[in-house]
């Protein structure tokens, strides 16, 4: 499956967990939050405060322009101007966000759901966050648990709402540095004369199939974790020296000459994806039930994409080696989280001998 794309000229959409599609019906109904629908929103929102305040060690924000939607019905959460929501009527809710009311905006849809970018989008199972006025304010997207229901890919999972709740905080981790990384991004593809829109799978799509390079970055996302996991603060340095070794060669080896812009367009995409899966992998452990273990099983999902496997890998290790990563990586001016674990290493450098075992 394909994330969805929308010009980078315009946005930078990052699709979160790259789902599958509902197809679900359309219908005619009030668009009133039901009790049930009204509770997993504020869960969410109070989760997205956990997480931001305890986590992530960011200072309050209002909340972005949240758009939720169902088979039939689209939801305004904190509209920024709730005056081009032609049609929408606002609707009385209890739902609150630091400690203030949240005002929610809905209206009916015929299949399609127009964005605060003022692009218009159909109705699928779909969790995104991207930039609009220019690309200087940031908005969520992300499709009711109902639909996810309905879906083929996640109808079948017993604990889709806690994975959900991952999801809503992952992609509102993006809306704190998307400007500042986006920025970055669209140098970089110019750089690489890459036709935009790129992606979240930009690297994986065009390396893949390149001989050794799929085994190299399994390979060196195992380490991450391993070296993450490693209780032994000496042998998670010596596995943290290997991971970033790894990483180096890889780069020597395939980012070189024409492509050599790939390395800095990598650590963008692994630094959104990987902040944004560490989130969901907080939540979910500090909720329970689940334990480490457990949390990464549903966090994780089905592997499949590099930029969000690799990315977690890479600050579950950030998160033990640097304690304080968090402010340098939200800053005006991102900073990589290779750069934060070659000098946390010894010698600063990651280039100590270890064995790969």
């Amino acid at each position: 499956m394909l994330p969805t794309t929308i010009p980078l000229a315009a946005l930078a959409l990052i699709a979160a967990f790259h789902p599958a599609a509902a197809g679900a019906a359309s219908g005619a109904r009030s668009c009133d939050l039901s009790p049930p629908e009204a509770r997993w929103i504020q869960r969410a929102l109070d989760g997205w405060d956990l997480v931001r305040r305890d986590y992530l060690k960011l200072d309050p924000a209002p909340l972005p322009w949240i758009v939720l939607f169902d088979a039939s019905c689209i939801w305004h959460v904190a509209p920024t101007d709730p005056r081009v929501l032609t049609g929408a009527e606002q609707i009385g809710t209890a739902l609150t966000f630091a400690d203030g009311p949240v005002d929610v905006r809905a209206l009916p849809h015929d299949g399609t759901v127009l964005l605060p970018s003022r692009y218009e989008i159909p109705v699928d199972v779909k969790a995104s966050t991207a930039l609009y006025r220019g690309g200087r304010a940031t908005f969520l997207a992300m499709s009711m648990p109902a639909l996810w229901r309905a879906s083929r890919a996640h109808g079948r999972n017993p604990h889709l709402d806690d994975y959900l709740q991952g999801v809503f905080v992952h992609e509102l981790t993006h809306t704190r540095h998307l400007v500042p990384l986006n920025r970055r991004l669209r140098r970089l593809a110019e750089d690489a004369d890459l036709l935009l829109p790129v992606n979240d799978d930009v690297v994986q799509g065009h390396f893949r199939k390149e001989p050794g390079f799929s085994r190299a970055m399994e390979t060196e996302r195992d380490m991450y974790f391993r070296a993450a996991a490693e209780p032994d603060p000496g042998k998670r340095l010596q596995l943290a020296s290997a991971a970033l070794s790894l990483r180096r060669e890889r780069h020597a080896r395939y980012f070189s000459g024409a492509n050599s812009a790939f390395a800095d367009i990598e650590t963008v995409f692994l630094t959104l994806e990987g902040t944004g899966q560490w989130s969901a992998y907080k939540l979910t452990v500090a909720r329970g039930p689940y334990d480490g273990a457990a949390a990464l099983k549903l966090v994780r999902d089905n592997r499949r994409f590099w930029s969000q496997d690799v990315g977690l890998g890479v600050f579950l290790l950030l998160n033990t080696l640097v304690p304080d990563w968090q402010a340098k990586v939200f800053a005006a001016e991102p900073a990589s989280p290779f750069d934060l674990l070659e000098a946390a290493l010894p010698n600063g450098t990651g280039d100590q001998e270890v064995r790969r075992n």
